[in-house]
This record gives structure tokens, C-alpha cells and sequence, in this order.
């Protein structure tokens, strides 16, 4: 586990779980704090906040074009500041079953939502099942960025009593296309 034996975690835990950061409410219940590995001056709590423990102040968040959250992190040695993905961050230290996966999956779908207990780690194939499965990724049919028709296009393809060949030379695609959204084997989302 990074190194570390599981008493030095532990007391580490307890060092910076006694910071309660100066800007926020002392109300939030069942807080957590632990060092970030690699980044000493740095804290994580299991809600998904970040902390200077140096200077007792939580470290501001942004969304990244995914919509996740980022934070950045800067070493001593270093001026240049690492963004980090803060969901990550609180996987690393406090989701520790599973670490050995590449990705870290969000339970719920809200990518927002970056408490531990909401976090698992997955395989890229388990996430984008999850995702499949909890309706977050649905790119079938018209919806897949590799859609040749529209929806108007397939309703038409299959009301009309023209061959395929010449609604795929009228279209500009394959007459296999045609073929295919016609018996429904494609575009089974289109009624």
C-alpha cells in the first residue's frame, strides 16, 4: 500500500483529521482527512475536499471539460503546478480495495459526487459498462457519433418502396446501410 504500513496511515489520518479548514462550517459530519501520497503539504477528505495543511485552507476546484473535478497541487522543488482529478485523489486514500484497476468508476453516475464511499476502481470495460448499464453512455443508434442517418432518414428508408440501391445513391450511403436500418438490425432505437 504505496509503501506505507497501515499504522503510519492511521497517524497520519489523526494528524490531519485535527485540521478543520478556517473557511468552512465545523458541522460536516464524518469528515476524514489523508495525506496525499507524493504531495506532503496536501490533504484529502473522504467527502471529496482538498486541503493545504500548511496553511489550513481548502484548495479551490474547477470542472475540467468532462465535467470532473481538478484541482492543483504543487511539490516543494517545483513551482509548476499538477492537476489532479480530485475523485482520484480521494480513491487513492481511501478506497484501497481494487487499487490495482486503472480507473476510478463513480457508483452513482454524478461526476460531481466525489465522496469514497461513491468511488470504486474498474477496468476501462467495467466503467463503460457501468455506464451502459446506468444509461450515463448510450451511443446506439442515431445517438453514436458514427451514425450515418438521421432519424427522419431511417423512418423514410423504411416507408419507402424504393430499392435500396436507390435510396443508398439518394442518401450517399452504403446500400448494406439501407439494408440493415430497414430490416432493424441498426437504428433498433428508431420506431
Amino acid at each position: 500500500m504505496l509503501g506505507r504500513t497501515m499504522n503510519s496511515v492511521s497517524m497520519a489520518r489523526r494528524r490531519y483529521n485535527a485540521f478543520i479548514p478556517r473557511d468552512e462550517p465545523e458541522d460536516i459530519v464524518n469528515e476524514e482527512w489523508s495525506p496525499i501520497p507524493g504531495y506532503d503539504r496536501y490533504a484529502v477528505s473522504n467527502l471529496g475536499r482538498v486541503m493545504n495543511v500548511e496553511r489550513n485552507t481548502l484548495i479551490s476546484q474547477r470542472l475540467d471539460k468532462d465535467g470532473y473535478h481538478l484541482c492543483n497541487l504543487y511539490l516543494d522543488t517545483n513551482k509548476r503546478p499538477h492537476t489532479k482529478r480530485v475523485h482520484v485523489l480521494v480513491a487513492k486514500c481511501f478506497v484501497l480495495e481494487g487499487n490495482d484497476k486503472p480507473q476510478v468508476n463513480h457508483d452513482d453516475g454524478d461526476k460531481s459526487n466525489n465522496e469514497s464511499s461513491n468511488l470504486e476502481w474498474s477496468t476501462p470495460l467495467e466503467n463503460i459498462a457501468h455506464a451502459h448499464a446506468t444509461g450515463l453512455r448510450d451511443n446506439s443508434g442515431i445517438k453514436s457519433p458514427k451514425a450515418k442517418l438521421s432519424e427522419a432518414d431511417v423512418r423514410y428508408i423504411r416507408q419507402s418502396q424504393r430499392s435500396s440501391k436507390e435510396l443508398a445513391a439518394q442518401l450517399g450511403i452504403h446500400p448494406v446501410t439501407v439494408n440493415n436500418a430497414r430490416k432493424g438490425h441498426t437504428y433498433k432505437d428508431v420506431v
